[in-house]
């Protein structure tokens, strides 16, 4: 039992409040969004990982954001 809390924290991990911003992103793109609503997944990533404290993450994501935005003008 001592990887118990190795499997508990990868499975954790995969849910993490990013990620599934992420998939919501994937499934706007997916689906045809609009510039605007993609601009908006976006931004739910990037906030999604600024409250996670995750940086390398954040910095990825409100970059796609900003291009997004941009492009939604």
């Amino acid at each position: 039992m001592r990887f118990a809390p190795v499997i508990i924290a990868l499975g954790l991990a995969a849910c993490s409040p990013g990620k599934d911003a992420e998939e919501q992103y994937r499934m706007v793109e997916k689906a045809g969004g609009s510039k605007q609503e993609l601009c908006d997944a976006a931004g739910k990533v990037a906030d999604a990982y600024l409250s996670s404290k995750d940086q390398e993450s954040y910095e990825r994501w409100k970059l796609t954001r900003d291009v997004q935005c941009m492009s939604a003008r």
